[in-house]
């Protein structure tokens, strides 16, 4: 499970342009509404895609859809093919 806390921090310390949507959002705005996933819409600009990857690297990310013995490289010429991501996190 991601932190919510350090995966939003790192995205602010890369300078990721993002919007926070779904619970966390909701969260956030006082909701009693409990998540644990984070839902984000970011630029999808080429500086922008690099800066996302750098931020959430460390998470080890993987597309929930992608096998689990299957190697899997997370990096912005990915992210640029694909327009929706179901990411999990890949450290447990």
């Amino acid at each position: 499970m991601i932190e919510l806390k350090e995966a939003i921090t790192a995205l602010v310390d890369k300078d990721v342009e993002f919007v926070l949507i779904g619970g966390v959002a909701v969260r956030l705005q006082s909701s009693a509404y409990v998540t644990e996933d984070l839902d984000l819409c970011y630029a999808r600009n080429h500086a922008n895609l690099i800066n996302l990857v750098q931020a959430l690297q460390r998470f080890s990310p993987r597309p929930r859809d992608v096998p689990k013995d299957l190697p899997f490289i997370f990096d912005e010429k990915h992210l640029a093919k694909r327009y929706q991501f179901y990411i999990e996190h890949n450290n447990r």
